[in-house]
C-alpha cells in the first residue's frame, strides 16, 4: 500500500510540475518554470528509477530533432559570415538553448506518464487566462488604449501567445462544459482584439476558418461531446464574432492601415513597415546566401544606408516579418532550413490530425505564421522559449501514444 502511495505520489508531483511549467512559460515567468522543472526533475528521476521506465525515440521525434539540429548548425555556419561575427555567434548559441532545453524539459517529465498532456492543457487554459485578465483589466480599468498583460506588456507579443493558445483550448476534450469552453474561448479571442493586433485578430480568425473547412470536410475530432457539426460550427462562428464586439478597435487600426499619401502608407505602422520590407529586400538580394548575422539587422539597417528617407523609426532590430527578418539575417541557407523545419512540422500535424491536441497544434502553427506576417515572435525569447516547450509537448505526446501502441 505505502509503494502504491509513493508511486501515486511522484507521479503527481511530476503533473504538477508540468502544469507550472506550462504556466510558467505561457507567462513568460522564469522563476515559475525554473522552479517547476527542478522539482519536476527530482520527482521524476524517482519515478523512473522506481518504476524501471525505459527512453525510446520513434521515427517521428527523430525526423524531427534532426531537423532541428540541422537548423541550429545552419544558423552556427552563417555566422562565420556575419557582419558582427561575435554577436551572431552569441544568438546562434542563444537559439540553440532556447529551442533545446524546455524541448527537452517536457519530453523528459513526459516519460512514461499517459495523461501528461492533460496538466500541460490545464496549464495552458490558466496562462491563456492570466494574460486575457490582464489585457482586460489594463483596458477597461486602466484606460489603456492598445493593452498589454499582467507580465507580458508588449500587445502583439500578448495577441500573438493567446492566439497559439485558442486552438489547444477549442480542441481541448478534457474541458467537456460546452458553455464554460465557449465562455473561455470568448474572453481570450476578445481579449486579442482589444490588443489592437492585426495580425493576432486576422491569424484568430484564419485558424477559425480553417478549423470549420477541416470540421466540415473530416469528421475525425469531436470539440464536444453530443454536439452535432452545425452547432460546433455555429459555436466557431460566435467565437469570430467577438471581433465585432469590440469593433471600435479593428476599425481604427483597419482603417489606418489602407490610408494612402503618395507612394507610400501614410500611417506609422502600416507606412514604416512597407518602407522596412522593401529596404529587407534589398539586403537580401546583396547578402542573399548568409544574410547578414544573427541580430545584425540595425547595424546594417543603418550604417549601410538601406534605410528609407521616409522612414520614421530608425532603431528596428526587425522587419516585422519573420520569413524576411530569417532571410536577412541566415540568408537563404538559414531560410531554407527554417522553412523545412517548419513545413515538416505542418506536414506531421496534418498528417496525425485525427487527434485533437495535434489537430490543435497544426492550427497553433498557421497562426503564428500568419501573425508572423506582420512581427516576429518567434525569433524573440520569450516566444521561442514557448513555442519549443508546446513542440516539446507534442513531441512527447506522440511518442507515449506510440509506445503504449507497441506496449
Amino acid at each position: 500500500m505505502n509503494s502504491i502511495l509513493k508511486k501515486i505520489s511522484m507521479e503527481y508531483f511530476v503533473l504538477l510540475a508540468v502544469m507550472f511549467l506550462t504556466v510558467g512559460y505561457a507567462l513568460d515567468q522564469k522563476f515559475l518554470y525554473n522552479t517547476a522543472f527542478f522539482v519536476g526533475l527530482f520527482c521524476k528521476i524517482i519515478y523512473l528509477y522506481k518504476n524501471k521506465l525505459e527512453i525510446r525515440f520513434n521515427d517521428f521525434n527523430f525526423k524531427l530533432l534532426l531537423l532541428m539540429i540541422l537548423f541550429c548548425f545552419s544558423l552556427l555556419f552563417i555566422s562565420f559570415y556575419a557582419v558582427d561575427i561575435n554577436e551572431s555567434m552569441k544568438f546562434a548559441e542563444y537559439y540553440f538553448k532556447w529551442m533545446f532545453i524546455p524541448f527537452f524539459m517536457i519530453s523528459f517529465l513526459s516519460i512514461g506518464i499517459k495523461d501528461f498532456y492533460k496538466y500541460m492543457l490545464y496549464g495552458l487554459i490558466i496562462g491563456s487566462i492570466v494574460i486575457a485578465s490582464g489585457v482586460f483589466w489594463n483596458s477597461f480599468a486602466l484606460g489603456m488604449d492598445r493593452p498589454g498583460g499582467f507580465f507580458i506588456t508588449a500587445p502583439n507579443s500578448v495577441a500573438g501567445r493567446l492566439i497559439f493558445c485558442l486552438p489547444f483550448i477549442i480542441l481541448n476534450k478534457n474541458l467537456k462544459n460546452f458553455y464554460l469552453k465557449c465562455l473561455v474561448s470568448f474572453f481570450i479571442f476578445a481579449a486579442v482584439v482589444l490588443t489592437g493586433s492585426r495580425g493576432g485578430i486576422i491569424a484568430g480568425i484564419i485558424e477559425i476558418v480553417i478549423l470549420i473547412w477541416y470540421l466540415r470536410k473530416y469528421n475525425k475530432v469531436k470539440i464536444c461531446e453530443n454536439l452535432k457539426r452545425k452547432q460546433v460550427i455555429t459555436f466557431l462562428l460566435l467565437i469570430c464574432i467577438t471581433s465585432i464586439t469590440v469593433g471600435s478597435v479593428i476599425n481604427s487600426r483597419f482603417i489606418e492601415f489602407i490610408k494612402y499619401n503618395g507612394n507610400y502608407i501614410e500611417h506609422r505602422v502600416g507606412g514604416d513597415r512597407i518602407l522596412l520590407w522593401k529596404s529587407s529586400i534589398d539586403m537580401i538580394k546583396d547578402n542573399p546566401i548568409t544574410g547578414v548575422g544573427l541580430r545584425n539587422f540595425n547595424k546594417v539597417y543603418i550604417e549601410n544606408g538601406y534605410i528609407a528617407k521616409e522612414a520614421k523609426e530608425p532603431n528596428l532590430i526587425s522587419p516585422h516579418n519573420i520569413f524576411l527578418h530569417i532571410f536577412v539575417e541566415a540568408g537563404l541557407i538559414g531560410f531554407v532550413n527554417f522553412m523545412i523545419l517548419l513545413l515538416y512540422q505542418l506536414y506531421s500535424g496534418y498528417k496525425y490530425s485525427n487527434d485533437n491536441l495535434i489537430l490543435a497544434y497544426f492550427l497553433a502553427i498557421i497562426g503564428m505564421c500568419v501573425h508572423g506576417m506582420v512581427d516576429y515572435l518567434i525569433w524573440t525569447k520569450n516566444y521561442y522559449l514557448f513555442y519549443w516547450f508546446m513542440a516539446g509537448c507534442i513531441y512527447a505526446y506522440k511518442t507515449n501514444e506510440l509506445y503504449g501502441r507497441r506496449k
